[in-house]
């Protein structure tokens, strides 16, 4: 496998939700990036579509968390990779979007390996809708993050978005800031929209 191809591959397996215990494991606190101000999109008003989207978010969090648990990494990297950004990747290593998908599910698998303990929780509550331009909708989804990797205990605030394409949610992750340029070059319609980077809270 080419340097290109295994550099492609780490930061399609950052993309995924999983990601940030990749991420985590070389960070410390002098290094976290640091929150970034919200983005001047206009957030969507409250209305029956909203509503709509938030539950069915919502539903989509609650398997994620079956795919957990049951260490379906299969399903959580189709929960985290929509089909536009899987290609962005399989373009970049030069390879199919279904081989990439299945060496994201094989680093993942290498990923939570090495990991001995690893716990998330949406903040539900404060889940916001922004509107683009363009007209399209996503959803800002903080969320906390801990994780025990060789001992070490780790904690983060993190952030993904929630993106609807071709009529179906994902949870992508954008918290990395080389990731949300690699996102904005897939979805130009981004490029103007800043993303909340990951900032570590605690480490032990």
């Amino acid at each position: 496998m080419s340097l290109t191809t295994l550099k492609t591959l780490r930061s399609a397996s950052v993309a995924t939700v999983f990601g940030a215990a990749l991420a985590l494991s070389g960070c410390s606190k002098s290094d976290a990036p640091k929150d970034t101000p919200a983005s001047p999109a206009a957030r969507a008003e409250s209305s029956n579509s909203e509503i709509a989207n938030k539950e069915a978010l919502l539903q989509l969090i609650a398997e994620f968390r079956a795919a957990v648990d049951a260490k379906d990494y299969d399903r959580v990297v189709e929960i985290s990779m929509p089909p536009k950004f899987l290609g962005y990747f399989a373009e970049m290593a030069g390879t199919k979007p279904g081989e990439m998908r299945t060496a994201v599910v094989s680093q993942m698998g290498a990923i939570m390996g090495q990991v001995q303990s690893f716990d998330y929780a949406y903040d539900e509550d404060n889940i916001r809708f922004e509107t683009l331009p363009d007209g399209t909708v996503f959803a800002r989804m903080p969320l906390d993050v801990t994780m025990v990797i060789a001992g070490k205990t780790i904690k983060a605030k993190d952030h993904n978005i929630g993106l609807k394409e071709n009529g179906k949610w994902y949870l992508v992750r954008v918290s990395d800031p080389e990731l949300a340029r690699m996102f904005k070059e897939a979805y130009p319609e981004f490029k103007d929209t800043e993303f909340a980077q990951q900032q570590m809270v605690n480490a032990e």
